[in-house]
């Protein structure tokens, strides 16, 4: 499996994968790699989430991040590409505006049907979700096996107030990681820009099956903007800052994830060099540039911000 980083705190929610998945041969997309981590960022009727997976790279020869935006949209045409046909994808049509239990538990289902035996995918989906007028943090966990059947956990929040962050990663044994982690800063405390740079160590140390030999991925909340850093083997690939302020969302990303809003969608698109904006009746998304592609890493980043829980709909 690969790795799948989810920091949650009481106003933003990030998640950040490394892992490639297709190339360009001869002008035409073809597979690199049979596992993938991606995000999908899903506005449902009561909810804003990004839906971040771990394992299958493709199912049924479509790329899994867009058989689940074609299961969330409602788009008929999403779903049936292979690799080369994906890039001539429509973007301009209403889509599903399912309550997010609905839209779980037949994603779920969804996905569980298209595996085969001895394959396996992970969910995290974290956001926010409104309830009895009240927004309330949703994170949610679930191993998803062939023939529809999951295995969900909840995980703890510890947060109170706008202080404090919750961490979950998929694709490798979190806790022990963390311990061996909390070991480590007894003999050593590292300054703070060092911090990302020991934890990637720290984290490769484990051999946890979630680090590619060249690509880990830290996402460490601090006041203000959440930073993710990659780093290749000892040395900073790149760094992505996550700023948020009311309804929009402003981060720097090398590609970004598919938007599926109420009002359209948006499928993934090279950020860097650029700006892309997203509007979707009172939610924006905008998204800097962040200058060349690194060679040989794809990084995908997805966020989303609190809700105003003053709003009688999302």
């Amino acid at each position: 499996m690969t790795l799948i980083l989810t920091v949650a705190t009481p106003i933003v929610v990030v998640q950040v994968g490394d892992r490639l998945v297709s190339k360009s041969v001869g002008g035409k997309l073809s597979p690199l790699d049979e596992i993938a981590t991606k995000q999908v960022l899903y506005r449902a009727k009561d909810a804003v989430v990004s839906i971040g997976y771990s394992g299958q790279a493709v199912l049924g020869g479509v790329p899994t991040d867009e058989v689940i935006a074609a299961f969330l949209s409602g788009d008929p045409d999403l779903g049936r590409r292979n690799l080369n046909e994906r890039r001539g994808i429509f973007r301009g049509r209403p889509t599903n505006r399912w309550p997010m239990n609905h839209a779980t538990g037949h994603l779920l289902k969804k996905l569980g049907s298209l595996l085969s035996v001895g394959q396996r995918l992970q969910l995290c989906i974290a956001g926010f979700k409104l309830e009895a007028g009240a927004v309330r943090p949703l994170i949610k966990e679930f191993s998803i096996h062939p023939n529809g059947t999951h295995k969900a956990a909840h995980p703890p929040r510890h947060w109170s107030g706008n202080s404090g962050a919750w961490v979950s990663a998929i694709g490798f044994n979190h806790e022990h990681v963390v311990g061996a982690i909390v070991e480590e800063l007894k003999h050593q405390r590292p300054a703070p820009d060092e911090l990302a740079a020991f934890l990637t160590e720290q984290i490769r140390k484990c051999g946890g099956p979630g680090i590619g030999p060249h690509t880990s991925a830290i996402t460490i909340h601090r006041d203000g903007p959440a930073t993710s850093e990659f780093f290749p083997l000892a040395a900073r690939q790149d760094v992505f800052f996550v700023g948020y302020a009311r309804q929009e969302i402003e981060m720097n990303a090398t590609y970004h994830p598919w938007i599926i809003g109420w009002s359209a969608m948006m499928p993934p698109t090279k950020g860097a060099g650029g700006d892309i904006t997203f509007d979707d009746e009172g939610l924006g998304v905008l998204l800097k540039g962040s200058g060349p592609v690194p060679k040989g890493i794809l990084s995908v980043l997805g966020s989303v911000p609190r809700l105003n829980p003053g709003e009688e709909r999302l």
